[in-house]
C-alpha cells in the first residue's frame, strides 16, 4: 500500500500543488525581471511567463494578506487578471506568511493578435 493510495486524488494534488508553489516562493531567489519597487510592501515574480504570477510580501511591511492587494492594480497595468488564490506559507521559524496566486493573460499578446488581424484585411 502506499502513501499515495491512503488519500484521495484530488487531496493529494493540491498537497503537491501548494508544496510545490510554497517551495517555490520560499526558496527561489527573486529573478532580476521580478517587478518590485522599494515603495511597495510586496514583489511580484514571474513563475510561468504570461501566465502565473506569486505576489509575497517584501518584509519590511506588515505581514498580512491586505498588504498584497494593491500588487493587483499594477499587475493589472500589463495583465489582464484571469483568477487569483490566497495562499500562507511557513518560514522556518515557524511564522506563516500570505502569498498570492495571480493566474494572467498578457494585454501586449492580445494587442498583437489584434494588430496581426486589423493588417490581414
Amino acid at each position: 500500500m502506499t502513501f499515495t493510495s491512503t488519500l484521495p486524488k484530488k487531496l493529494w494534488l493540491s498537497c503537491l500543488w501548494l508544496l510545490t508553489i510554497s517551495f517555490i516562493f520560499l526558496t527561489i531567489g527573486f529573478p532580476a525581471q521580478a517587478l518590485e519597487s522599494e515603495n511597495n510592501s510586496y514583489f511580484i515574480k514571474s513563475i510561468e511567463k504570461d501566465k502565473v504570477l506569486v505576489v509575497s510580501p517584501n518584509f519590511r511591511g506588515e505581514l498580512t494578506q491586505t498588504s498584497l492587494l494593491p500588487s493587483l492594480t499594477e499587475i493589472s497595468e500589463n495583465y489582464y487578471i484571469k483568477a487569483t488564490k490566497s495562499i500562507q506559507a511557513e518560514k522556518l521559524n515557524g511564522k506563516l506568511v500570505p502569498g498570492l496566486v495571480v493566474y494572467v493573460e498578457s494585454k501586449t499578446e492580445d494587442l498583437k493578435s489584434n494588430t496581426m488581424l486589423a493588417n490581414n484585411y
